[in-house]
């Protein structure tokens, strides 16, 4: 499998489809501020290590979201902007059953350890509407 890198990690770089109602709801999580708090430290599952990665396009610009799993955490990159959260258990859980049926090359185990990487969708912006295309990548 071919990898690309994204803020140093490996993912897939063959994308995935996402369907709308996905899409959709993974926008909501993200603008949704119950979804984040600041980011207490480093946890001691062995440091970050990105499970997926959400991308949004706006114009020209382009967000990312990785999210891990393994630490419930999440850094956010943009034009300018790096950002690191620690992702509260309610939207947690949503998140990871919104993404747990985009596993695609690696094979389950107990830690949920895929890497996906979620492109083409476009993010609501200080409540402007945007439109979701629907596609995704897993690296």
């Amino acid at each position: 499998m071919q990898t690309v890198q994204f803020h140093g990690f490996p993912f897939y770089s063959q994308p995935l489809p996402l369907t709308k109602v996905d899409a959709k709801r993974l926008t909501d999580l993200y603008c949704d501020p119950k979804t984040f708090h600041p980011w207490r430290g480093q946890k001691k599952c062995g440091g970050f290590h990105p499970d997926y990665c959400i991308e949004w396009h706006v114009g020209e610009q382009v967000y990312q979201c990785l999210l891990c799993f393994g630490c419930d955490e999440a850094k956010v990159f943009g034009p300018g902007v790096e950002l690191y959260y620690d992702i509260n258990r309610s939207p947690f859980e949503e998140l990871k059953l919104v993404l747990k049926p985009y596993r695609k090359n690696r094979p389950l185990s107990g830690h949920f350890d895929t890497v996906m990487q979620l492109r083409g969708t476009e993010v609501r912006v200080h409540g402007g509407e945007r439109r979701v295309r629907g596609t995704v990548g897993r690296s």
